[in-house]
This record gives structure tokens, sequence and C-alpha cells, in this order.
């Protein structure tokens, strides 16, 4: 629960300047006193190309961290680095709007700076999840965590519009996740043996599943091999064509809103949250599903990640080209909904994909691919900022498409900078302390990025450059928390619950974040986001352990569990070699990276960009599009607690592999976020589009059983290693999505958003094709220990994979 809430507050930090810069660059307004309305300008005059540099500075340094966060988080625990990557940002937060009103450039700065910290959350939290999760309910503990990225998304569009209307953009800013941190500090252990409140029957059954799927505990990481393995390369490109469309209508979404259909800002929260309410929904229905899958026996892990990716890419990809034809708002945001929702079933691939092929690394593993998936981030901001080009000297901040791209993706910067060395880090020093880290250095920076804005608009992007540097460690790390934790039967309800947290924060940051910047100023979403990062930071520190058994409150049965669950199906490996060319020459790693990279697209399109969408294709008002913006990321952080129990009871129940498990979730995923992608293009009536949106948003939560805890099944060891890879592939679309989208929709036009919902769609049927043709739910060789010289034969691979475990449960 504590994970879900980290992700939430994560999504809070990352959206409210989707929602803030639409209300810091509108035109104000004074009435004279003899009646006459006057139009005094935007506060802040960024044109759109500083706009998209803003929007995407914080990839900028998100994509600096991923693999450190999995390396540190090795090291030090996830729990800490999770924790303080959080808090770090969430600090950040709260300042930001003191930032943005001293200059553009240290609103950069501070967005960089964030992103610094919070890239090392994801790849330090595999840390926690590898001691954690048991292979069979990975899917659908990943799912329903990071569906509360979708709902913080999905608050935020809907809150922070009606509190920028009422209390200012500054506002906004004020909810910056120290509460979280507090709480996770608290009452979270860095795994089941070292957790003081864990009954001994969960902790022998947590170390029973884990033992069966990962090999002896590893220090050294074979590099080579993790670079060259095919298993990690598609976990980058999977992340990265997921974090594309995703990172794409995040940061775009609320401003193709207002170019496309004229939504009021504090109107078109609920359009621009829609698909994150139907990711959110999505991810634990994906998450339950393909860990079900895999638990039955159904299809292998292997079949169950590639299905469930190319599921999730194929609709994205549909539901993308739907919202890029669909002239209708309501049908436009019905696709872009659908586009995002669906992708869910990748994200249950992606998300647990570093589990799968490498326990001990996952940290590592995602890291690397949360490195590519940050790219999105970065570029498509940029991308956007210079398509969506507009000459309206009215704003606060005139900043043109183009530079709002910039804005939007500069996060990506450096949030793909850290997505491998988040992995590498959190496997050193614990995903715990990296995560935590990421995450309060991006909250810290969140808080000052107001002040930094008004200063520079390029200290703005260097702000949002370090924020992505900072929360590029984050996923990576948290593969080297979920390594510990999580027993392999359980990986997929765990991950996939903990990364519903992305899509919760989604939910909440959309709507709320709209109304916070409509009625309390642009500012306030910053200094509110940058609080609640900086509240979560303390929960994280005093409540969360880095491994089991350094929790002082589990219980010696649940310790017993997980140690027994991990070691059985693992054999973590003493070695501290990193298998760095199998790694990046393994298709089943490629089919992770893909995968997270194509989810991310969409999801960082609609994240950034549904607010501003619903207001200019529906001119919604942002405070009350609010719930639109944010019911996308509310479907998908409800239906990816769902896809995570389900993959894990698939796996339970034997009824499918759990490659097949995998491969299910991920592909149904991003085929119906395709299908309802293209939807949302083509229909351009109101509610269809936000519909079309919100189920392609929601959808994506079957992805995510899939390819997010895929890395604890390839590799647990490197867990954190294989998630810094893919993450940092699936930062791309945080920096490429919004620029593109800020170049693209220069006018703004219903047509300029019709081709922002192509890519999209597109780029979530090209991960599911290579996801559903490379990925891997089986332990690979390299992650495998033999009796002398370090490695498992292949015979006694497949014979440690299919290798039964108590209580029924099956390692797959």
């Amino acid at each position: 629960m504590l994970v879900f809430c980290g992700y939430f507050n994560i999504y809070l930090l990352r959206t409210n300047m989707s929602i803030g810069i639409v209300i810091m660059t509108q035109n104000r307004y004074t009435t004279l006193g003899n009646g006459t309305v006057v139009n005094i300008g935007p506060e802040f005059e960024w044109d759109n190309v500083i706009q998209g540099y803003i929007l995407s500075s914080f990839f900028y340094g998100y994509i600096t961290t991923q693999l450190l966060g999995g390396l540190i988080g090795n090291k030090i625990g996830g729990k800490l680095v999770f924790g303080g990557g959080i808090a770090v940002t969430a600090l950040v937060t709260l300042i930001s709007p003191w930032l943005a009103e001293l200059s553009v450039y240290a609103l950069l700065v501070a967005r960089i700076l964030m992103g610094v910290f919070e890239g090392v959350t994801y790849s330090s939290l595999y840390v926690l999840w590898v001691k954690w999760i048991p292979p069979s309910e990975r899917s659908r503990s990943t799912t329903q965590a990071m569906s509360g990225s979708y709902l913080g998304a999905v608050f935020a569009l809907m809150f922070f519009a009606y509190l920028g209307e009422i209390a200012g953009w500054r506002s906004i800013f004020w909810f910056s996740g120290l509460l979280w941190f507090a709480a996770w500090v608290y009452a979270t252990s860095e795994s089941p043996q070292t957790d003081p409140k864990i009954s001994p029957e969960e902790r022998d059954y947590i170390e029973h599943s884990l033992r069966a799927s990962q090999v002896s505990k590893a220090h050294k990481v074979q590099w080579k091999a993790l670079f060259t393995s095919g298993a990690v390369w598609s976990l980058n490109v999977a992340l990265f064509c997921e974090t594309w469309g995703f990172y794409t209508l995040l940061t775009l979404l609320p401003k193709y809103f207002k170019d496309v259909f004229q939504f009021d800002i504090s109107k078109s929260g609920l359009a621009s949250a829609l698909p994150y309410i139907s990711i959110s929904i999505m991810m634990h229905v994906c998450g339950q599903l393909a860990d079900r899958i895999i638990a039955k026996k159904w299809l292998t892990l292997t079949k169950t990640r590639k299905t469930f990716m190319c599921i999730g890419f194929f609709s994205q990809t549909g539901f993308m080209l739907g919202a890029a034809f669909w002239g209708q708002a309501a049908g436009t945001v019905f696709c872009l909904a659908m586009a995002v929702g669906l992708g869910a079933f990748a994200i249950a691939t992606v998300g647990v994909n570093a589990l799968d092929i490498a326990p001990l690394h996952s940290g590592l593993v995602f890291g690397i691919a949360n490195t590519w998936g940050t790219v999105p981030g970065i570029i498509s901001p940029t991308i956007a900022g210079y398509v969506i080009s507009t000459d309206n000297p009215g704003p606060e901040f005139d900043w043109s498409s183009e530079l709002q791209g910039y804005i939007l993706s500069s996060f990506f910067y450096g949030y793909i900078s850290t997505q491998f060395i988040g992995g590498i880090f959190a496997s050193r020093i614990g995903g715990k302390t990296l995560f935590g880290l990421g995450v309060i250095v991006t909250a810290v920076l969140t808080i000052i990025t107001p002040w930094l804005t008004e200063v520079n608009v390029y200290l703005l992007i260097a702000v949002r450059v370090i924020e992505g540097v900072f929360e590029g460690v984050t996923y990576p790390c948290i593969h080297t928390v979920w390594s510990k934790w999580a027993p392999p039967l359980e990986r997929a309800r765990l991950a996939t619950f903990a990364f519903s947290g992305c899509f919760v924060g989604t939910v909440v940051a959309m709507p709320s974040c709209a109304y916070l910047a409509e009625f309390l100023g642009w500012r306030s979403v910053f200094y509110i986001c940058g609080a609640s990062g900086v509240v979560w930071y303390i929960g994280w520190v005093f409540l969360v352990s880095g491994a089991p058994e350094d929790d002082p409150r589990i219980s010696d049965e649940e310790l017993a569990y997980i140690q027994e669950s991990i070691n059985s199906t693992s054999m973590q490996s003493n070695s501290t070699q990193v298998p760095w060319k199998e790694i990046f020459t393994s298709m089943p790693v490629w089919a992770i990276t893909v995968s997270h990279f194509a989810e991310n697209w969409g999801f960082y399109t609609l994240l950034t960009q549904l607010p501003k969408y619903l207001k200019d294709a529906y001119n919604y008002d942002l405070g009350k599009s609010g719930f639109l913006s944010a019911l996308p990321y509310l479907v998908m952080s409800i239906l990816i607690q769902f896809s995570g129990q389900l993959a894990d009871w698939l796996l339970e129940k034997r009824l499918l592999t759990t490659t097949q498990v995998r491969k299910v979730f991920n592909c149904v995923g991003f085929l119906s976020q395709t299908v309802f992608m293209l939807i949302a293009a083509f229909w351009s009536n109101r509610i269809a589009s936000v519909l079309c949106l919100t189920l392609a948003v929601g959808l994506g939560s079957l992805a995510w059983p899939g390819f997010s805890v895929n890395h604890l099944d390839l590799a647990p060891q490197y867990a954190s290693i294989l998630m810094g890879i893919s993450n940092t592939f699936a930062t791309i679309p945080g920096i490429v999505s919004p620029t593109l989208t800020g170049y693209i929709v220069y006018t703004p036009t219903t047509d300029q958003w019709e081709t922002v919902f192509f890519i999209a769609a597109g780029i979530y049927l090209f991960g599911a094709v290579f996801y559903g043709t490379f990925a891997s739910g089986n332990l690979q060789p390299w992650a495998a220990k033999a009796p002398e010289d370090g490695r498992l034969n292949k015979n006694e691979v497949e014979m440690v994979q299919k290798k039964p475990v108590s209580n029924g449960r099956a390692d797959e």
C-alpha cells in the first residue's frame, strides 16, 4: 500500500506542471472601474517551445539516475532510496513556485533535480520487490502498486485544475508527498526478514517462493551479459514504447484539450484524468489476470508476458489511431482513455519482467529499461512544443508550443540519465534508500519550481532535468526491493499494486492540480505536490526496510516464507559480476525495454498533455475538466489491481506459464490501447474522446503484470539493473512525447492532436509485436549460478524454473 501511495505521490509530482503550465501561461483579465475587461496577459510569457522544455526538463534528470537507483538500492536498500527520492522531489516541488517566479532557468534546474531524485525510485523499488514478492504474485502486486501512478494522475488532473483556479497555480505544488515519506520510513521494511510486523507464516511463504525462483545472492553484476540480453532489451524497447504514449498524453493532454476543443483548464480535469482512471482500474485486473494465468499454467511466464504486452500495445495502437482521426471531443477523450487504459496489459509485463529475468538484479534491469523509457518523456513534450506552435502573447508565461514541449519533456532528460545508474546503485546500496532519495529530492525541487519559473524558463528546464535525474533511479531501485521482498508467485499482484500508485497519483494530480491552479494559482500545484512528496519520504524512511531480514517488524513466519520463496525460485548467486553482455544481448530483456518504452509513450503523452488537449480541443475549463483528465488514470489504478491479481492467480493455478502470462497480459493491454488510441484520434465527439482515452490508459493496466514484473522473472538478482535499462528507454517518451507534441500541435487543431495519437498508437502496436515475439518469463541462464563456474547449465536452469514450491504454487 505504501508503494502504491509512493507511486501516487510520484505522479502527483510529475503531473502538477502539466496542469500548472496551462494556468501559468494563459491570459489573465481584469475589470476596470468603468466595467471594461482588460487582458493583462499571462503571468509567465513562455512560448510553446519553452513550455516544452519545462515539461520535459524533469526527464533530463530522471533519465540519469534510473540505473543508479538500482545500484544504490542494492547497496543501501530500496526502502531508503525509494523514500528519499520521493521526499527530495517533494521538497523541490514545494519551492517550485518560488523558483518559477525567480527565473525560468531556476525552474528548469529544479525540475531536472526532481527528475534526478525521482529517477532512482522505480529501479530501487525493485530491490524491495525482489525480496517481497513471490513470482506467482508479481503481476498483481506490481500492477496494483503501479496503479497508484495513474490514480495520482487522475487526482492531479481533476483536483489540481480546480485548485489552480481557486487558489492559484502555486497551490498545485503544495502537494509534495512528505506525509507519505513519514509513513514510508516508519511502516516499511527492506525485506520480510527485517519486518517486525510480518507473521512467521507469511515470511516463510515469501522466502520459500523466492528461493524457488532465484539464484543465491549475487553481488557482482554481469554487465556484459546484462547489456547483451535479448530479454533485457525487449524490456527496454517495450518500456520505451509504453512510456512514449504515456508521457505524451501525461504532459500534453491538458494542452491538447485546450488547443483542440477549447476546454477550460478548470473543466478539463476529468477529461485529462479519464485515461488514467481507466488504466488505474485496468492495472488491477491485468496484474491479477497475469498472475492467475501463470499460477494455473495456462501459459508459460514468457508467453504470459508477451501476450499481455502485445495485447496492450496493439490496443493502444488502435485507440491512439482512433483518437487521431476522431475530431469530436467525446470520441477523442474516449479513445485516449482507452489507449492509456489498455496500456495496463503492457505494464503488467514491463512492470514485472525485470523480476522475471533477473530477480537479484531486477532494480538494475528495470533501471536500464526505465532509462530508455524516460527518453520519450524528454523527446515527446519537446517535439510537441515545436509541433504545436502558437504565438499567444497574453499568458503569464509567453511560451510557444515548442518551448512548452521542452519544459514538459525536460524532466525526462534527467530521468533517462539515471535509469541505468539507478539499477546499478540499487543492487549495491539497496533500493529503499535510493528510492526514497529520488522522491524526496524531486519533491523539494517541485516546491521551488514556481520560483524558478518566474526567474527564467531555462532555469525551470534545468530544475526539471534535475528532478528527472533523481526520479530516474526510482523504478530500477524498486526492483531491487522487490527482488528481496516479492515471492515469485506474488510478484505480479504486488508489483502491479505498487505501480498502480503511479496511476492513482495521476488520477489525483490531474483534477486536483487543475483545480489548484485555477483557484489558488498555478504555483500552488507545485507547493502542494512537493509537500506531499516530503511527507511521503518521512514515512518511507521510518517504515520501510530494504529487505525482509532487515525489517524489525516482520514475523518469523513471513520472513521464512519470503526467503524460502525467493531462494527456491531464484537460487541467487553470490557473484558480484554483472553479466552485462548477456543482459544487453538478451532479447527478453529488450522485450521488456521496448514494452516499457511503448507503454510510457502513451502514458506520458496523456499524463502531460491531457489537460491541455481537453482545453485545446474542447475548450474545457481546467478546473472543471480535472476529473476528465484524471479519469483514465482512475480507471487504470482500479484495473491494475485486478490485472496483477489475475496474473498471479493464473500462475498459481498453473493455467499459464510465466512467459504466457506476461505475453498475454502485455499484448492484450497494448493492442487494446492501440485500438482505443486510434478511435480517440478519429472520434471528434467530446464524450467519445474522453471514453477512448480513458480506456486507452486504463487497459494499459493489463500490460503492467507483463513487462513491469518481467525483470524479476528473467533475473531476480539483476532486476534493478534490468529495470534501470528498460526504464531508461521508457523515459525517452517523457522526453520526446511532450516535445514532439509541442511541435505537432502548433495551432492547435484537432488534426494536429490526431497526429499525436497516431504516433502513440503506432508505438503501442510495435511494442506489442516486439514483446510478443521476444519476451520470456523464464529465469535466464546468465542469472543462474553453477556449482563451480558460477552458472547453471541450460538443463539445470529449466529444472529450477519448473521446480514446484509449497502450497501448490508454481515457480513461473
